[in-house]
């Protein structure tokens, strides 16, 4: 289990480009390593404003460069090293504005901050040298110092013994409401808006994910303390599905979400237009091993109904399109695949684990909501109900 993960930087160049094209923004990054960094080592991944994507194209002649568009205020990067030692060291760091740049050395007799800048332009560097951060750091000290050492000398026992983990939980809380109180009296900075974005909210969720009444307390506190350009903003919205999603998942007897996407024929669909038959969405990732064993499962309901009966739609949100394809074809998905490069029809859904299938009547109402390995029987059972 990891908490509170704060990363450190590399060894680089970076240039980066901000296009506004309808109504969006590009970034265009180009990472340049020097001599002493081997690429191979290198673990990068941003976060758009809508989706977390971890890059898995090669440097070629230590040059790699990354476009995408991005939905948030800033862009946030984590980017990591693996020194000689087996060691990683790395960082996060904010892209503000156009043009930025990054000119970064190592040197490993800095065992705190062995990453250094030697030339930023419009990047913020999220250390201890960083007002807000540094500030909410030492704000926070004594409660996380508390929720650190417990956890540390009571790892092993926090699941299996009730008494422990209620004061894990409990030291926790009162780590995030200190955090909680220093945002309120910053709550215009994007490192506060980031903080509780992906440590307070990403924490809460999977250290206690039942606890519902914490998280809708956390959802009201993110909607009254942040500004509207925050809590309105393409980011924001997708943080409150997230919190939603834990909160209130999809029930059986509900009216199915709607959603109209482009598959990988680049052909539109569109669920209002399946009305009249059962449609059977299935979310899954290529590196999902039960996932993969439920494929047997949907290839046998294929077989039994026809399209007219049944229309079967996997919906990926996979990283990297390429695997997606290429376990679509391995695999023998003869029916709609979508890639849902940005995850938007798994949050309208409400997707926290794969595989997850869902079965929607004629009607459009749910009538199978199953996390997990699912039953192809249970589903029959459905569809030929009278």
């Amino acid at each position: 289990m990891k908490f509170l993960n704060i990363f450190f930087f590399n060894n680089f160049l970076i240039s980066f480009v901000y296009i506004p094209a309808f109504g969006q923004k590009i970034m265009n990054i180009i990472l340049v390593t020097d001599s002493s960094v081997n690429s191979k080592h290198l673990t990068i991944s941003y976060n758009n404003g809508k989706a977390g994507i971890i890059v898995t194209d090669s440097f070629k002649n230590n040059k790699l460069q990354i476009i995408d568009s991005f939905f948030s205020e800033k862009v946030t990067f984590h980017i990591s090293l693996r020194n000689e030692l087996n060691n990683s060291n790395s960082s996060i760091f904010f892209v503000t504005s156009n043009p930025s740049f990054a000119k970064v050395s190592y040197n490993k007799n800095n065992k705190k901050e062995p990453l250094q800048f030697s030339y930023t332009k419009n990047i913020e560097q999220l250390n201890e040298r960083h007002p807000i951060y540094h500030q909410l750091l030492k704000y926070r000290m004594k409660e996380a110092t508390a929720f650190s050492t417990f956890w540390k000398c009571h790892e092993a026992d926090i699941k299996s013994n009730d008494s422990i983990n209620s004061i894990f939980i409990s030291l926790f809380k009162a780590m995030n409401n200190k955090c909680i109180a220093f945002i309120e009296q910053h709550p215009n900075d994007y490192v506060s808006f980031w903080y509780f974005k992906d440590q307070i909210i990403t924490s809460s969720i999977a250290i206690i994910p039942n606890d519902k009444e914490y998280l809708l307390e956390l959802q009201k506190k993110f909607s009254t303390v942040f500004p509207k350009k925050y809590t309105q903003n393409t980011e924001g919205k997708m943080l409150l599905q997230t919190i939603d999603a834990s909160i209130k998942p999809i029930t059986v007897s509900e009216i199915a979400p709607l959603f109209e996407a482009t598959d990988i024929r680049n052909q539109k669909q569109n669920l209002v237009t399946f009305k009249g038959k059962f449609v059977l969405l299935d979310f899954w990732a290529s590196w999902c091993i039960p996932c993969l064993q439920e494929m047997n499962i949907i290839k046998s309901l294929r077989q039994k109904y026809s399209i007219e009966q049944l229309e079967i739609i996997s919906i990926t949100s996979e990283s990297e399109k390429e695997k997606a394809l290429n376990a679509i074809s391995k695999n023998k998905m003869d029916w709609i695949n979508i890639w849902d490069k940005y995850n938007e029809i798994g949050m309208a859904y409400k997707i926290s684990y794969y595989p997850t299938l869902v079965l929607i009547d004629r009607e459009g109402v749910v009538q199978y909501y199953h996390i997990g390995l699912g039953d192809g029987s249970e589903i029959e059972k459905i569809i030929n109900a009278p």
